[in-house]
Formats: C-alpha cells, sequence, structure tokens
C-alpha cells in the first residue's frame, strides 16, 4: 500500500471513530420512529378486532366519534409502509459503496469493482443468516403460540393441516401478514441490489416498482405484495443514495432545510389526503379509475411514513437516553392482538358494549393499555424467561 492510500485510510479511520454519535443519533431516531409506527398499528388492528362499533356511529353526535377515528386510521395506515421502508433502510444500510469502497481499501486488492460485488453480496449473505434470528424463528415461533392459543380458546383442530397453515401462513396470526412479507421481500435482496446499486437503475427500478403496485392486478403471479416492495425499496434507495435520515442537523442552515423539507412533505401528505379519497371516474394516461385511487393511496402512505420521520429529525436527540420502551416494538406488535381481545372480553363483562363513548376512549387508549401491557410482560419474561423472551423477539 503506498503512502496516499495509507493516509487516505487514516484519514477514513478518524471518520468513522467519529461517527459514533451519529450512529447513536440514528438509533435514537429509528426506536423513536418504530414507537409511533407501533402505536399507529395498535390503532388500525382495534376496530378489526372489534373493540370499537362502526354501527353504534352513523347519527347525530356519534359522527364525531367516527370521523376522529377515520381520521386516525387514515393516518395511521402509513404505518405498515413505514414499517417496510425502515426495513429497507437497514437492511441496505451497510451496502453503502463507501462502507464497501473502504472495505476493498483496506484489503489493497486488485479487480476493485468485482471485489466490491464480492463483499457486497458477502454483506447480503451475512444478513440473511441473521434474519433467520431476527425474523424467521420469531414468525414461526408466534404463529405456534397464536396456533395453540386458538386450540385451547376456541377447540381448533390440531392437524398437520392447520399446523401448516397456522406455522407457514399466519392462518390465526393475522398481523403477521407483514412478517410474511418481509420474508419474503428479504429472499428477495439478492436480485433488488443490482437494480438499486446506482442512482440512475435506482430511480428507474423503483419507478416500475411503484407502477407494478398499482397495476398489481394484471400482473400474472405475486411473489410479495408490490406494495410492500416498494415501500422496502424506497427504503433502500433512501439509505444507498440519499441518506437523509441519519444526517446531523447541528448547524442553522441544515436545520433551516430540514424546515424546509418538512414544510414540503406536509404539504404534499395534506394534498395527497384529500386527492386519495376522489372516486376518478375516467382513465389518466394508462391508468384506470380504480389505479388511480391506488397511486394516490400510496403515495399518501409514502408521505405520511416520511413525514413522520423527517418531523423526528427536527428533534435533537443527542443527549436522549431510549428506555427499554422504545426497544421493544417488535415484542408489542407480537402480542398487541391478545391485549386487544383482553380488552374487548373485560369491556363486555363490564357490561359497556352499548356505550359509545366508553367504547370510544377505549379505542383511544388502546396504544398505552398495549404498551403498559407488555411493557409488564417483558420485564417478567426478561427476569424469568430470558432465553424464550430472546427467541420471541428475534434477540432484540
Amino acid at each position: 500500500m503506498n503512502r496516499a492510500s495509507e493516509k487516505k485510510l487514516i484519514s477514513k479511520e478518524i471518520n468513522a471513530a467519529g461517527s459514533g454519535s451519529k450512529d447513536m443519533i440514528l438509533r435514537n431516531r429509528i426506536y423513536v420512529y418504530s414507537f409511533i409506527l407501533t402505536v399507529l398499528v395498535i390503532w388500525i388492528h382495534s376496530p378489526s378486532l372489534a373493540v370499537f362499533d362502526y354501527d353504534k356511529l352513523i347519527q347525530g353526535s356519534n359522527m364525531l366519534y367516527r370521523n376522529i377515528q377515520a381520521l386516525i386510521l387514515k393516518i395511521a395506515g402509513a404505518a405498515v409502509p413505514g414499517f417496510f421502508l425502515l426495513s429497507g433502510y437497514q437492511f441496505f444500510r451497510d451496502l453503502r459503496e463507501e462502507k464497501i469502497a473502504y472495505t476493498v481499501e483496506a484489503e489493497d486488492c486488485c479487480g476493485i469493482r468485482s471485489r466490491k460485488m464480492h463483499i457486497a453480496y458477502g454483506i447480503i449473505a451475512s444478513k440473511l443468516m441473521r434474519r433467520v434470528k431476527t425474523l424467521l424463528l420469531p414468525y414461526l415461533l408466534w404463529n405456534l403460540i397464536y396456533f395453540a392459543m386458538n386450540i385451547v380458546a376456541k377447540g381448533e383442530i390440531l392437524s398437520l393441516g392447520n399446523l401448516f397453515e397456522a406455522i407457514v401462513y399466519y392462518k390465526y396470526n393475522p398481523v403477521f401478514w407483514y412478517m410474511h412479507q418481509l420474508i419474503r421481500i428479504s429472499i428477495l435482496t439478492p436480485l433488488l441490489y443490482p437494480l438499486i446499486r446506482y442512482k440512475r437503475t435506482a430511480i428507474l427500478s423503483l419507478s416500475l416498482f411503484f407502477i407494478a403496485a398499482v397495476k398489481y392486478d394484471v400482473l400474472p403471479f405475486h411473489f410479495a405484495n408490490e406494495d410492500a416492495i416498494f415501500y422496502y425499496v424506497a427504503g433502500a434507495v433512501i439509505v444507498l443514495h440519499w441518506d437523509f435520515i441519519s444526517n446531523e442537523l447541528s448547524d442553522v442552515n441544515r436545520r433551516k432545510k430540514q424546515l424546509l423539507v418538512v414544510c414540503c412533505n406536509l404539504m404534499a401528505v395534506v394534498i395527497l389526503f384529500f386527492v386519495s379519497d376522489i372516486a376518478f371516474e375516467s382513465n389518466i394516461l394508462f391508468f384506470n379509475p380504480h389505479e388511480l385511487m391506488i397511486m394516490f393511496l400510496i403515495l399518501f402512505r409514502i408521505s405520511t411514513a416520511l413525514l413522520v420521520m423527517n418531523l423526528i429529525m427536527l428533534v435533537d436527540l443527542s443527549r436522549f437516553k431510549a428506555r427499554d420502551i422504545f426497544k421493544i416494538s417488535f415484542f408489542i406488535y407480537a402480542i398487541h392482538p391478545i391485549e386487544i381481545k383482553l380488552a374487548k372480553i373485560a369491556q363486555t363483562l363490564a357490561g359497556l358494549n352499548e356505550n359509545v363513548v366508553i367504547t370510544f376512549v377505549l379505542f383511544m387508549l388502546m396504544p398505552v393499555i398495549c404498551y403498559a401491557v407488555s411493557y409488564l410482560v417483558y420485564r417478567f419474561m426478561k427476569r424469568y424467561m430470558n432465553r424464550f423472551y430472546l427467541m420471541l423477539s428475534g434477540g432484540r
């Protein structure tokens, strides 16, 4: 290695050493982001699990409750897209060009381009192996737990067919459709990387994935949900080419720029909020009315997911110390359907099913209830069943 290369490496090592605080801020942003998205997910699932009765909210003052709920649920629709975006961001973060180039220079090897690809696919293989522990194992275990609960509570038949559908296809744990899709998309990452490695092909690929998400019904087959792939790839493209999420906003100019981004993002969300509800009556370009509705809904959801992150970036988290409750979002996501069911049972036993106000308050407080109960369960399991908890949470 010549002296110029050695100086370059030393400079990069110094920069890497100084990035510890930057990494901490990024982790804190991700913790807070996941926390907020999990709250939204709980709200999404509360009505579907019959905590909130739509039929009672159709006339008079009850319309106020229904309109508030409808507003919350529309905004909360950005939660799962936000998690897909975050998953793509985190998976491809170590595949940024500067990180791979640093590794190649450190090894002082020849054939840089081919060596970069070799290193990149080594990183992808390593990440996929880790996903067995952090993604696949929790998916199988939680599906098995929910199947066992349905056998005990509902008398489901224990058969190989039911067991297969329960464990592989989340038959008794419908909220894990997200995990199922994430596993499928993770399998695609070796194919996705060459498409998004360079900025030009990344923009083209992201556009094609967006069109596929809008026109999903004309595609011959669906390995994974096309909109989920679009959100995931969007997160990957952000981290590979426009990693604004890890930017530090220490100086005034950067804060002003970030504030301008938030204002533009907010404007886009407000416009798309109304446009996504328009019932189009004719085609625009090669999109039919149904596809136009899907298009604007996808744009609204990803814009809302990005707005949440951009708002978080305005907050100085350099001194923020994330407590455990911010770090157990996955555990809460996995266990919250049980807690919502128990809340409904308690409401029924108390004879409050007919009380619209109580039902509305219960809906609004469901995230608080789920977080409080989940945290107590987490503390108990960490103390007495730590290994089992780590298996259920994927080591998180």
